[in-house]
């Protein structure tokens, strides 16, 4: 498709005719009583909806200005026409004006709340940042972060959260087969997974007989074509909706997904785990049902699902994804405009993951003094307990954390006096919602007001 612009034009009372019959439409100035469509899309590169009008001949989609009289159109962005897909019009006059397609209306019109995906644009990845993560199996391993990768089987990938996505999205999840599953076993998987908390999801009323439609968009690119299969559970993995996409091998797509609502079964509306999504490289005959319905089970995909394991170097990447109460999927042209900006995404990552490190630093040992540890000080001499004050997080947590403690000079997770260059002993850290504290014990050189430092890790990711 066209390169996407997030600098919507739009106006009212913009009509012009043309007797323009390729991709590149000329206008041939205003219909009497309107005005041009330069007046309203007023520089190059400029993104605007236009319907084209000709006899028996329409199409409704979105133009690229490139030039005061000219503008593009591409089949990829055609939203609906006379023919199904780009037209090749006939000579003579034709009207055109800019108008906002009804899928963009009706999804603005339906859509209640705000994208229910945090990190949908794969932009935020606190703990490995963009580095690959190598001979990946098993379960919750994060590509970034929200964004998980599970497998069984013989199947071993790397995972990295990369540069290089589609237009106006920068960002994408990669997962790679190093070692192949050529047949896939009925227990095997290999998939992506993204939890929604209980509280973003309770206003989709799932379980009960109000539950509203929710709608689901993603860009995906895979190495295969053929049909590709994800899924939706609840957190209690009993009830199951599957879908499916057909992919062209090494291409960019968007996809929309309808979901129906699901009346029965239990839906947390807490902190716990209100809707599990899931993309799948494969999936075995355990974890399939038919596309399209509310099942009971724990189900990720259908039985048409391509093996996208069978080969080293078979990949999934996604991004952009998208989810919206309402029943109609985000459009292509405002998937950039869901995606919140990378700091209002980070502080809603933190609600699960936190540490110490600078953003582009991953949690390790021995990274440095003064490199962002929290500092405390000895409130006593010689080997004896200390314990820090609380420490608040920067955004309250979704509930206590994991914590993880690194020693910012050397290869252990003590704590550091950094006065007097030494270890500690018997450090922990214990963590809330609201923040943590640290204990341990000092050396025989710590003195009373000795700074003790530790870097820390956060964690309470499903």
């Amino acid at each position: 498709m066209t390169g996407v612009s997030q600098f919507w034009a739009i106006g009212d009372r913009a009509v012009e005719t043309t007797t323009s019959t390729g991709t590149t439409i000329t206008l041939a100035g205003a219909v009497a009583g309107y005005r041009t469509i330069a007046s309203v899309v007023a520089a190059n590169n400029q993104r605007f909806p236009y319907v084209i009008l000709g006899g028996s001949e329409w199409e409704v989609g979105y133009g690229t200005r490139t030039g005061a009289t000219t503008f593009t159109r591409a089949a990829a962005d055609v939203v609906a026409s006379s023919t199904g897909g780009l037209v090749t019009f006939s000579a003579g006059v034709k009207e055109v004006w800019v108008d906002v397609p009804a899928d963009m209306t009706t999804m603005m019109m339906n859509c209640r709340g705000d994208n229910l995906i945090v990190n949908g644009a794969m932009a935020v990845s606190q703990e490995y940042g963009q580095n690959a993560q190598t001979g990946v199996s098993g379960a919750g391993k994060y590509i970034c972060d929200q964004f998980a990768l599970n497998t069984n089987g013989a199947v071993v990938c790397t995972t990295q959260m990369a540069g290089g996505g589609p237009p106006g999205v920068p960002f994408n999840a990669r997962v790679t087969v190093t070692t192949a599953d050529a047949a896939i076993a009925a227990g095997d998987f290999c998939r992506i997974a993204h939890s929604i908390e209980g509280f973003r999801f309770a206003p989709a009323s799932f379980g009960g007989a109000n539950a509203d439609p929710i709608s689901l968009a993603f860009w995906a690119q895979a190495s295969r074509s053929g049909i590709y299969t994800g899924g939706l559970n609840n957190g209690a993995t009993d009830r199951s909706f599957t879908y499916e996409y057909t992919t062209v091998a090494n291409n960019w797509q968007y996809f929309k997904i309808p979901i129906l609502p699901d009346t029965t079964g239990t839906w947390a509306t807490d902190a716990n785990i209100g809707l599990i999504l899931w993309w799948n490289l494969a999936v075995g005959s355990t974890y399939t049902q038919t596309a399209g319905s509310w099942q009971a089970g724990f189900k990720t995909g259908t039985a048409n699902q391509v093996n996208g394991t069978a080969a080293i170097n078979d990949f999934l990447w996604i991004t952009g994804v998208s989810l919206v109460i309402g029943s109609v999927s985000v459009p292509i042209q405002m998937a950039p405009q869901m995606m919140p900006s990378f700091d209002q995404t980070r502080i809603m990552c933190e609600r699960q993951f936190q540490k110490s490190f600078a953003y582009a630093t991953s949690p390790a040992q021995n990274v440095g003094i003064n490199t962002g540890e929290y500092f405390f000080s000895a409130t006593g001499a010689g080997p004896a307990a200390q314990r820090s004050n609380t420490y608040p997080f920067r955004t309250r947590m979704r509930t206590a954390p994991t914590m993880t403690l690194y020693n910012p000079a050397a290869t252990n997770a003590q704590v550091r006096d950094e006065t007097a260059g030494a270890d500690c002993s018997a450090s922990t850290a214990t963590g809330y919602e609201g923040g943590f504290h640290i204990a341990t014990t000092t050396n025989a050189a710590t003195a009373a007001n000795f700074v003790l430092g530790a870097h820390w890790k956060a964690d309470c990711r499903f």
